[in-house]
Order: C-alpha cells, then sequence, then structure tokens
C-alpha cells in the first residue's frame, strides 16, 4: 500500500514513513525523506500543522486559530486558549472549550444522557451556588 507525503506531494510506501500512533493510519503525514529535510525549519511545522487540522479535522489553520481564540461555548472562560472539540467517531468538529470542559464532557463520556444525569444529581442533592 501507498500513502502520499503532505510535503513532497509523492506516493511512497509506507515503509517510508515514521510510524505515529496518533494518526487515522498510524502513520506520520511527511516521508521520512521530508521529515530529516524539513524538521527543522517552523515553515514545515506551520504546513504539517496545516495538513493535519485538514486530515484530521476537515478545517484550515485559519479556522483553527479562530477557534482557540473563542470563548469556551460551555462555560465562557476566555483567559486560556480554546481546545478544539471533536466527535470521536466522526471527527466532526463541535466548537472550542476550555480544558476544564473538555475534559469533562469527556469524563462523562461524551454522553448527553449521563450529563443529564449529573445535571439532576446536582440540582436535587448538590445545592450548587447556595
Amino acid at each position: 500500500m501507498k500513502k502520499k507525503c503532505s510535503q513532497c506531494k509523492k506516493e511512497k510506501m509506507y515503509s517510508e514513513f515514521y510510524k505515529r500512533s496518533e494518526t487515522k493510519d498510524g502513520y506520520r503525514y511527511e516521508c521520512k525523506k521530508c521529515v530529516s529535510v524539513n524538521g527543522k525549519k517552523p515553515a514545515a511545522r506551520k504546513s504539517a500543522k496545516k495538513a493535519q487540522l485538514k486530515y484530521k479535522y476537515g478545517i484550515t489553520l485559519e479556522d483553527a486559530e479562530k477557534l482557540r481564540t473563542t470563548p469556551c461555548e460551555i462555560c465562557g472562560d476566555a483567559s486560556a486558549p480554546s481546545i478544539i472539540d471533536h466527535n470521536h467517531q466522526t471527527g466532526k468538529v463541535r466548537g472550542a472549550l476550555c480544558n476544564t470542559c473538555n475534559q469533562g464532557i469527556g469524563l462523562l463520556k461524551d454522553s448527553p444522557i449521563v450529563l443529564k444525569r449529573a445535571l439532576e444529581y446536582l440540582e436535587t442533592r448538590g445545592h450548587y451556588g447556595r
């Protein structure tokens, strides 16, 4: 099987790519040759980041920067850069969240049902905000 390098745009064998567990196919976006040539250049890193955002989320670097400067869509906190929140099954971007809210919904299994139960629990037993 072959894969297209995001840098040189050439189709190459998977053996010509370093492994990377965070990607969908388990390999880096750039071939080994491009990594060795461009690995330390900021422009190459920016280009690789653009390719990763497009591949992983289907968004541009500009879209990502806009999301990162957006206040959290749950708590409204604008003091820290937002995280791009996405659906782990579809990969589609849902919005921008602070780290705490992103972890919170993740720990609640990204489930509206579990979140509703947590809300009911706090409303009936938590005495939240009193």
